[in-house]
């Protein structure tokens, strides 16, 4: 093992931070320093611990390693701002497994996760699957302490993982349950692809969140001075399962690290204190390699050996026995924990926890996570953010054609009005705006293709989020909150629209004045009454309709600023009356548990009632059974006086004859 020591703090008078060294002043103006492996501040640090000590050990999970982060805290933001987020350690550290399985050729990987919550009193839940089952801590032969019972779900992507892990935060922030200890582990198993060599292996990677309360502070900072002390992974399952899996997790084949979050004033200076002794103790872990099938052949034959041991005893061993029990029961987990069965036991689990969450009346979760089209939502979101470059790049040069061709056209005006040019000159430079034009127009037609394209792609890919939404909630404040979302997104994007093309008629107009100046200037311009009277026919049409398009314009913002406040009423009203429903709900389910409470305390009373009298029935039946065998055995032996009595007096009578 080998440990490293962190701490992310907040921005406080009381707490400085420099380098590797966290400062804590007090009231009197004390301060006290405690030197670690790092020490960040949380609003931007863990991106930055993560790349300096946590990316390369993670990336050893692929070969069989094994990695611990350990966050304590006594402050529950603290608790969940380390590991929650798309910048917290959960999310880079389940980036950099994926990352580097897809740079890999040789080996196929195979990654599930597991996600459990430990009271104190050492009561578990599985948040990935609350099912009830029972979960108990397991000590096996040849892979160490295990949950039996836990589930396990594979993952393709750390999309699906970090969802995962987040429906896990929901289920316990819903259940308002609260940990001791939360902990998520990501299992890789490798395995060389078929026609390649190389060893098989399992790594694993725990996130394990403690939310050391004042009263429970005493206990952490007990284990942690024993795991400065421990060497081996030789864990007892009888003692409590809180340090149990501390303990895994701190010491033994693994690369820990102990993340103190000092985070307002609840006792830090302990916090700090204890961890501080624990910075570089142990010794960097080894690679552990896994083949199933060889554990298998091991097991069978320790169990072959204990077989043959009884049988030779006339008088079972109990110790033989718990043996044989214990490896039976390894035997069976070793199976579970084949590549194939992984993956048929994870679509059980897959199934089961929708049950489980209905169960439990958290269904929301799984249907306001569950990804709707993501697949084919990035690929045309890649498309269109390429289309949005082409564009900008063909917009800069049409700009830059469109500011060389004005140019051209001012210098043949200014030369026209001063009377310099020469017939040469002027045919050179009227070529030469003619050429310019002529590029102009191909650029700005490719310009046109390009917007259409990147149009097709924005109706494309708003019919996919419109569609994807519908199909990934039923939930109504899931799908409002998305919508305004989206009618934000476009809003914005309309904007920018409106924009471009204002530059673009800019640009159109400054031509066209140009161009109009070179031709007034060289006197080509001629026009007749017919043709001013024409233009000044449409000049007067254009403006009344600009009049008109502005009204429409207003009209349409007035009926666009009260349909959002509708909407914003109507949402409102709308979570108001489910507030309502859900209140009437409860109110009829406690109706019925209470009705159903006395109906079942009725029934259990009738059912005593029967009982004492089905057992005074027996004692009756008993003791007249009792009285009438004891008749019984009084008449039988009456009856054989009586047998007796009638033999003797035959024999009599014949005597005297």
């Amino acid at each position: 093992m080998t440990i490293k020591t962190l701490a992310f703090t907040e921005t406080s008078p009381g707490i400085r931070v420099k380098e590797k060294t966290v400062t804590l002043v007090s009231q009197q103006k004390s301060e006290k320093s405690y030197k670690l492996d790092g020490s960040y501040l949380a609003e931007s640090g863990y991106t930055q611990a993560f790349s300096q000590h946590m990316s390369k050990p993670t990336q050893k999970v692929l070969s069989g390693h094994n990695v611990s982060i350990v966050g304590f805290s006594q402050n529950m933001i603290a608790k969940n701002s380390i590991f929650e987020g798309d910048s917290g350690l959960v999310a880079l550290g389940l980036r950099e497994i994926f990352q580097q399985i897809g740079k890999t050729t040789d080996f196929e990987y195979l990654v599930s996760v597991s996600m459990l919550q430990v009271k104190n009193d050492g009561k578990c839940t599985d948040l990935l699957n609350p099912s009830g089952r029972k979960l108990e801590l397991q000590n096996h032969s040849h892979q160490g302490l295990y949950v039996d019972g836990l589930s396990f779900l594979v993952c393709p992507s750390s999309e699906d993982a970090l969802r995962l892990f987040e429906d896990g935060c929901q289920v316990e922030n819903s259940l308002k349950l609260t940990p001791f200890m939360t902990y998520f582990t990501v299992h890789v198993l490798k395995q060389p692809k078929a026609g390649r060599k190389g060893n098989s292996s399992i790594g694993s990677l725990k996130f394990v969140r403690i939310f050391a309360e004042k009263k429970h502070l005493p206990n952490v900072l007990a284990i942690l001075s024993t795991a400065a002390q421990r060497k081996s992974h030789g864990f007892d399952v009888s003692k409590p399962i809180t340090e149990s899996l501390l303990m895994v997790a701190l010491v033994g084949n693994v690369d820990s690290f102990l993340i103190a979050s000092v985070f307002g004033k609840d006792e830090n200076e302990m916090l700090l204190s204890a961890i501080q002794p624990l910075s570089g103790v142990g010794s960097p872990p080894k690679e552990v390699h896994h083949d199933n099938l060889v554990i298998l052949q091991r097991l069978r034959q320790e169990i072959a050996s204990v077989r043959n041991r009884l049988a030779a005893q006339s008088v079972p061993n109990k110790a033989d026995i718990s043996q044989m029990e214990n490896l039976v029961h390894d035997l069976d987990q070793t199976k579970k924990s084949a590549w194939d069965q992984i993956i048929l036991r994870s679509e059980q689990f897959y199934e089961e926890r929708k049950t489980s969450y209905s169960n439990k009346g958290l269904l929301w979760i799984l249907e306001s996570t569950k990804p709707a089209n993501r697949e084919k939502l990035l690929e045309l979101q890649r498309r269109r953010d390429k289309l949005v470059e082409e564009y900008k790049n063909q917009r800069q040069i049409t700009s830059k054609l469109s500011a060389e061709l004005k140019m051209q056209i001012d210098d043949y005006t200014q030369a026209v009005k001063s009377g310099r040019q020469d017939d040469k000159d002027d045919k050179s430079r009227v070529a030469k705006i003619q050429e310019l034009k002529e590029q102009f127009r191909k650029e700005t037609d490719k310009l046109k293709e390009i917007e259409t394209k990147q149009k097709a792609f924005e109706e494309k890919l708003m019919k996919e989020r419109q569609e994807g939404l519908e199909e990934s909630s039923s939930s109504f404040d899931v799908v409002f909150r998305a919508m305004v979302e989206e009618r934000e997104k476009l809003k914005q994007e309309n904007h920018q629209l409106v924009e471009e093309e204002l530059e673009k008629m800019k640009i159109d107009v400054d031509h066209a004045k140009a161009e109009l100046q070179m031709r007034f200037s060289s006197n080509s311009l001629v026009q007749s009454n017919d043709e001013v009277l024409t233009h000044a026919i449409e000049l007067a049409t254009l403006r009344s309709e600009k009049i008109v398009i502005t009204t429409q314009l207003d009209a349409l913002k007035h009926e666009k600023s009260q349909m959002e406040d509708q909407m914003r009423i109507l949402a409102e009203k709308h979570s108001r009356e489910m507030e309502i429903q859900q209140l009437q709900s409860l109110q009829t389910f406690r109706a019925y548990r209470e009705v159903f409470e006395e109906f079942k305390v009725e029934l259990e009373n009738r059912w005593r009632g029967l009982l004492d009298d089905a057992i005074q029935d027996a004692v009756f039946l008993n003791a007249r059974n009792t009285e009438m065998m004891e008749n019984n055995t009084k008449l039988q032996l009456e009856v054989a006086q009586l047998k007796d009595d009638r033999s003797i007096k035959p024999s009599r009578a014949n005597n005297k004859a």
